[in-house]
């Protein structure tokens, strides 16, 4: 149960983190915003990518 539970949490974060990653890069593509959004838009992109490859590693 322990192992289901662990590859669960896993699965849930790198999607959590796809997601995150996804949004940030779509978000220089939507019209109400520009590139004064990098400086959000950057450090997501590095966390987002972060978790995908710590999480992807993981499992």
């Amino acid at each position: 149960m322990m192992k289901f539970l662990k590859k669960l949490m896993i699965y849930s974060v790198t999607l959590a983190a796809l997601i995150l990653v996804a949004l940030a890069v779509a978000l220089v593509n939507w019209p109400e915003y520009d590139a004064t959004w990098l400086v959000l838009q950057i450090p997501a992109v590095l966390v987002g990518g972060g978790w995908l490859v710590a999480f992807v590693a993981a499992n």
